[in-house]
């Protein structure tokens, strides 16, 4: 029963991410106290990781920011907006 609940928890992450994959392009926002306004942020998802904590499913993934490939940053999937959709070859 375990693996039918886990399966299903699965599905609902996936959906509630529109589906991103590794190599799309995504945004977040970030506070900005200088303009007092939020900033939007875009990147590369390069991994996803779904953990089971507290009997939950826990969906994170890893960035590397459009205007600082030399770092990457790790944010809760369903705060990331898909901005654009990386297409594999059939």
């Amino acid at each position: 029963a375990t693996n039918v609940a886990s399966s299903a928890a699965h599905a609902d992450i996936t959906d509630a991410n529109h589906r991103l994959q590794v190599g799309d392009i995504v945004a977040w926002s970030k506070w900005s106290e200088e303009l007092n306004d939020w900033v939007e942020h875009m990147g590369v998802l390069v991994s996803i990781q779904n953990e089971m904590k507290s009997n939950r499913i826990v969906s994170t993934s890893t960035v590397v920011p459009l205007d600082d490939n030399s770092k990457e940053l790790t944010f809760f999937t369903f705060t990331l907006r898909l901005v654009s959709q990386t297409f594999k070859e059939k």
